[in-house]
């Protein structure tokens, strides 16, 4: 009977082992939906992109802060992050070049949070995403920060996949990126003077 009852529990412990949510990767893509038009009229933007939160990771499949169970970047966020805003200033019209380079205008985007949390729930789990990002455009001496947040609930049954939390986490950056390259103080700093 106690062999028995060993067998049984470490199958019971490899059952509870093969359900356990193993990390996950996510690429940040990024894809602002901003007009094509010629709003920059050429006008060179050296960009610099960082990331700029405390930890690695965005957050954690099992619920618990510290599990084992992570998502993590699959890359720098920073180059995810810089590939959305070129695309959307390119398409306003705009010539981007590196953050070092010669230009008429700076930018400088900043992901200061970025964070996934999973609750735990009888017949559904809560996944709450957040995140605040920063943005300073700089022109001959004058300069404007903008901040932008974005946050997104929902409730599904099942555990989300690494494509689909990918997905989610995208929507909230791509969200953030909108929120500032929309702000109006920012776009007038970026455009060319109109005097």
């Amino acid at each position: 009977m106690p062999v028995r009852n060993l067998v049984l529990l470490m199958m019971a412990a490899l059952v509870l082992a093969a359900c356990a949510p193993a990390s996950q990767t996510v690429r940040l893509d990024p894809r602002p939906d901003v007009a094509q038009s010629e709003e920059g009229q050429g006008i060179t933007v050296a960009l610099a992109v960082t990331d700029a939160r405390e930890e690695h990771v965005i957050g954690f499949r099992d619920g618990d802060r510290g599990g084992s169970a992570r998502i993590e970047p699959y890359e720098d966020p920073a180059l995810g992050i810089r590939r959305g805003v070129e695309r959307a200033l390119v398409r306003r019209g705009f010539e981007v070049v590196d953050a070092d380079a010669a230009a008429d205008r700076r930018l400088r985007v900043e992901l200061e949070d970025l964070y996934y949390e999973r609750s735990p729930g009888v017949v559904t789990r809560g996944i709450h995403l957040e995140g605040r990002m920063s943005a300073r455009a700089e022109q001959d001496g004058r300069s404007y920060t903008g901040v932008a947040r974005a946050r997104s609930e929902r409730r599904m049954v099942h555990s989300p996949g690494e494509t689909e939390n990918e997905q989610m986490i995208n929507e909230v950056v791509t969200r953030m990126l909108e929120r500032l390259l929309d702000e109006a103080p920012l776009r007038e700093m970026l455009r060319a003077d109109e005097h």
